[in-house]
């Protein structure tokens, strides 16, 4: 699901969500918290927005395409989070120009391995913002 491309005044910014969980509809996903809290054990949300253009800086760190999920910081715990089973997998990244902030969540503490899998193939799936 995307909001589609940045306004020609550049106001609002481009998102996109994915979930791989059969239980979270995508309406559930406008409100993240509340899907967060329906997602499965082998449940996966990624949200991505680009936060702009620019340079690396001490946050936007330069990086590759794809993004990697073993470069994410893991959040167990963080402040608002909508349930004890939800994991969190921030990445702030520079990448051709671009400023993305993607989050990785997950339905458990503990993701499997195939579960992770599954995450990084989305990941690999995400296009950049148009120039």
């Amino acid at each position: 699901m995307s909001t589609g491309p940045t306004t020609t005044d550049g106001k609002v910014a481009p998102e996109v969500w994915a979930a791989s969980d059969h239980g979270t509809d995508q309406e559930a996903l406008f409100n993240l918290f509340v899907g967060l809290k329906r997602l499965s054990s082998s449940g996966i949300v990624i949200w991505a927005t680009d936060a702009g253009r620019g340079g690396p800086t001490a946050d936007f760190t330069k990086t590759t395409w794809p993004l990697k999920l073993s470069s994410f910081r893991l959040d167990q715990s963080w402040e608002g989070r909508p349930a004890a089973n939800v994991q969190q997998r921030p990445r702030w990244a520079t990448v051709a120009g671009w400023h993305l902030d993607v989050r990785v969540y997950f339905g458990t503490q503990h993701p499997t391995k195939a579960t992770l899998v599954k995450a990084q193939a989305e990941l690999n799936r995400l296009a950049l913002p148009a120039p």
